[in-house]
């Protein structure tokens, strides 16, 4: 064990399910179309007025944020009941949303913000505590958690189960809608408590045959989807497609394969984090593959002209690394890990099946099967998941030790940060036209088609 890690304070979210009345049902999916319509209308609102301050005709400052278009939401909501209807607290939080979209997207860590879908975005979140100007009063409770239910503004006590406790300061309160059944989740900030840090360090090789693979020879318990489950979800998409868009059998089936959907999403969830509480408690470095999955799980299909080879091959082995689901298994690692004062290292994937750790010879010929891996040059043996696993680890420790010099490396799948350059003087020719990434994209939906929610 090494020394306790220092105090920290993080974000942690708690989910809990809700039991809402029939009519608190209605009113709920209400409110979440009419957030849905706030964010495409303040989308198309952007894409078509917005451009840089000094590019309009007239020098008109034409840039939109969540304030400035949250103050157009009080002629609304005086316009249109369903609007009045709703708390303008997730209405507002839903422009921050926006405004959240496109600074991603600006520093390039998202693509362009899209519309809202419904079965796609059924959310909308509420502020836990709102401040006021009193001196006795500062602030009050706009969500109350109470033992057996929780308190929503406008809609009352709704039942829940609380089947853990909230730690820290209660932030922000989202309700989801996932298929039937409704979710409220709660993101707290916590103080991480000093505790010591685990000394060990493990190399872990994602795989297909063998899911998770240790330098140590230990295959982590990672079982697939159970099959029952997958045969009913193939079934369900089949009756799916046959079925009329808008029909009641479409909505019949499509909430099935839902219930299918969070059911398999639940079991591999569970397991992963069995297997990532086990690894945080046991390692304080982890070194683990720097994966582009959505790069590995495209489509071999092609093109029209120039059409794919073994494109059923292809589409089976997409899913069977996505039943691994290496991203989330990487995002819940790194946040067990480093709460315990550890560190996950992603290093370059590439050539990690191919190196020899004894004479460190390249060589596709080297691993002679799935499972089998022998040196054509020095003749060292080994199984070619645990050769992968300790050059990983290898690769990871060579990194830290380089960037104790040099300072820290980007990952590969690391976003690029854009440098500021200075805006361009401007030109009356063309001072009043949009650029071309400030035009409309096609496909899009007008604003007078989101005037009504749903």
């Amino acid at each position: 064990m090494a020394e306790a890690s220092p105090n920290r304070t993080v974000m942690r979210t708690f989910k809990f399910r809700l039991y809402p009345t029939a009519e608190q049902d209605t009113r709920m999916r209400s409110w979440c179309g009419a957030v849905r319509a706030v964010y495409n209308v303040a989308l198309q609102q952007r894409q078509w007025y917005g451009r840089p301050a000094g590019t309009d005709w007239h020098r008109r400052d034409c840039r939109f944020n969540a304030k400035r278009q949250g103050l157009e939401l009080k002629h609304a909501r005086a316009e249109f009941d369903w609007l009045a209807d709703c708390p303008a607290d997730i209405l507002m939080a839903g422009l921050r949303d926006l405004d959240r979209a496109f600074k991603n997207f600006f520093e390039g860590r998202a693509h362009y913000p899209s519309p809202r879908r419904k079965h796609q975005n059924e959310s909308f979140q509420f502020r836990v505590f709102q401040h006021r100007n009193s001196e006795t009063h500062p602030f009050y409770m706009l969500v109350v958690f109470g033992r057996d239910s929780v308190r929503l503004p406008k809609i009352g006590r709704i039942e829940w189960v609380k089947h853990t406790h909230i730690r820290g300061e209660a932030k922000t309160a989202t309700v989801v809608r996932e298929g039937d059944r409704w979710f409220i989740c709660v993101a707290a900030e916590i103080v991480l408590t000093p505790r010591p840090v685990p000394g060990g360090a493990v190399g872990i090789d994602i795989g297909v045959v063998v899911p998770l693979m240790t330098n140590e020879g230990e295959a982590l318990p990672v079982d697939r989807t159970p099959l029952h489950l997958e045969k009913r979800r193939r079934r369900l998409q089949r009756e799916l497609s046959r079925c009329r868009r808008g029909s009641r059998r479409r909505a019949k089936r499509r909430e099935k394969l839902a219930a299918i959907a969070r059911r398999i999403a639940a079991h591999r969830k569970a397991q992963l984090h069995q297997v990532t509480t086990d690894l945080a408690s046991r390692y304080g470095l982890v070194a683990i593959e720097d994966l582009k999955v959505q790069n590995m799980t495209s489509s071999a299909a092609g093109t029209v002209e120039e059409p794919g080879r073994n494109v059923k091959a292809k589409a089976g082995l997409n899913r069977s690394l996505l039943d691994v689901s290496p991203g989330l298994f990487r995002l819940l690692l790194t946040y067990k890990v480093t709460a315990r004062g550890g560190m996950v290292v992603a290093v370059d994937p590439r050539d990690t099946s191919r190196t020899c750790p004894a004479c460190g010879h390249v060589d596709a010929e080297n691993r002679r099967s799935q499972a089998e891996f022998r040196c054509i040059r020095c003749g060292h043996e080994d199984n070619a998941d645990v050769n992968a696993a300790r050059n990983i680890l290898r690769r990871a420790l060579a990194s830290l030790s380089s960037a104790t010099v040099s300072g820290r490396r980007k990952a590969p799948s690391e976003p690029r940060r854009r440098s500021a350059t200075p805006k361009p003087s401007v030109s009356p020719s063309w001072a009043g036209q949009p650029s071309e990434s400030q035009r409309q994209p096609k496909g899009m939906i007008v604003p007078d088609q989101l005037l009504a929610p749903g």
